[in-house]
């Protein structure tokens, strides 16, 4: 399988990484990186008329049976490229933005609210969590109601 990358996420991405697709149908498979181009090509313009956008040729091996009938399919592709075991995460949509760009969460217990400043790790966007430390484990965290 074959994805277009955008230039500026691909020196991240190297050969070996472990990924997940999600397929047009929801579905999602797991993978692998097998090759990630070392020069960007100029992709045909999009169907809305936009301009041509470059973009890294990545090839993916997916595990399992072949998908089949993804000609020009649109997938989502979420790559590890890097792993902590054993760290306290809360939701992105937890952080609130702080003078000097630090961050802190709103920590509840029973009716009292604290806002606690927090150092923030990785980020895993496929889940909508980020590491932080500066928050005792187990402590209900405040996040916004959509």
């Amino acid at each position: 399988m074959s994805v277009s990358l955008d230039p500026t996420m691909a020196p991240t991405v190297r050969r070996g990484d472990k990924v997940i697709v999600t397929l047009p149908d929801g579905a999602t498979r797991s993978g692998t990186i097998a090759r990630v181009s070392p020069v960007a090509q100029t992709v045909p313009e999009s169907q809305d008329g936009g301009s041509p956008q470059p973009a890294v040729p990545v090839t993916i091996t997916l595990k399992d049976r072949p998908v089949t009938a993804l000609d020009q399919a649109l997938v989502q592709v979420d790559v590890t490229v890097e792993r902590h075991a054993d760290v306290l995460t809360v939701p992105i949509v937890a952080l609130l933005a702080q003078p000097g760009g630090t961050f802190a969460v709103v920590t509840v217990a029973g009716n009292q609210r604290r806002k606690v400043p927090v150092r923030t790790g990785l980020f895993d966007e496929g889940q909508g969590v980020v590491e932080v430390t500066g928050v005792d484990e187990g402590a209900q965290v405040e996040v916004p109601v959509e």
